[in-house]
């Protein structure tokens, strides 16, 4: 059940644990110049994992540059909770598009992803999925079909979403100059990916659904489209009537995990109450029943 969603912004719907009962609104759109305010510079032109240091105002976005280096908005995307910038990521293109002779589309090129960074207290949430997925798709929008980086420190977790060692012949030859190979490959690469972000997800990582009253554990299938649906086609009984986020009778308390609502919910739930039957998620899920 997919619908086309716009690639240079959208809107979503996040429930974080079992802390609150209202949606976080969660914002992905392109970066302002206000966003990128307070920049960390660092001597590293091969830096692209965000400062360590704390940004000196909130929700201002720390990036790395090299000396002279300028942090270009247009370069960026940000997710805002609630209006505050939480997580930024930034895209930036390689090679460009070729045309071929008769007119049409030919191979697309690459871009860079780097300064993927997410705000200390975002952290485990599923937020750095959700923005890796956002400049993935975001990349195909573009139409380019690979996205490259050069990680510092979390190279294993771009492994364990899809990126593999590539050749630094991608890389511009200034590029190349300041990269340092004697500790292995350092550059990471994977294909980019139509549709939308919240799609992907489910594809980046294999997600498990938790019942802890049944004691069943479910792999996500991103085909079943809600978790009442999985837990329907699984034999796990969760009461249901109305199977649109109406009449509340599947609400569900969120034990731990990060789900996202498909459409808003209009019935009234308590603290970390959710709805199965309008709800995906994003993270592992363990839900109270």
């Amino acid at each position: 059940m997919s619908t086309a969603r716009p690639h240079t912004g959208f809107q979503l719907r996040f429930v974080v644990g079992s802390a609150r009962d209202t949606p976080l609104r969660v914002v992905f759109r392109p970066a302002r110049p206000e966003d990128l305010a307070d920049v960390h510079r660092t001597p590293d032109p091969q830096a692209v994992a965000p400062s360590a240091a704390a940004p000196s105002v909130v929700g201002r976005i720390p990036v790395r540059r090299g000396p002279g280096d300028v942090a270009d908005a247009a370069e960026f995307h940000v997710l805002t909770v609630d209006d505050r910038v939480v997580a930024t990521v930034g895209l930036r293109p390689l090679t460009s598009r070729t045309t071929g002779t008769t007119g049409t589309t030919g191979a697309a090129g690459t871009a860079e992803l780097h300064d993927l960074w997410v705000a200390r207290g975002w952290r485990q949430r599923g937020f750095g999925r959700l923005l890796l997925a956002c400049a993935l798709t975001r990349a195909a929008a573009a139409g380019f079909d690979q996205v490259v980086l050069l990680p510092r420190t979390a190279a294993g977790w771009f492994h364990r979403h899809g990126f593999t060692p590539m050749g630094l012949d991608v890389l511009p030859a200034d590029r190349r100059a300041f990269v340092d190979e004697s500790h292995g490959p350092v550059l990471l690469g994977r294909g980019s990916e139509p549709g939308h972000a919240v799609d992907l997800l489910s594809r980046l990582s294999d997600l498990r659904v938790t019942f802890t009253r049944s004691g069943r554990e479910l792999r996500w299938d991103p085909a079943e489209d809600t978790i009442l649906l999985l837990a329907d086609s699984a034999g796990v009984q969760l009461d249901s009537m109305c199977w649109s986020g109406v009449c509340g009778t599947c609400r569900s308390t969120l034990v731990s995990g990060t789900v996202h609502y498909l459409s808003e919910p209009t019935c009234d739930l308590a603290e970390g109450e959710i709805l199965p039957c309008v709800t995906a998620p994003v993270t592992d899920v363990v839900l109270d029943v």
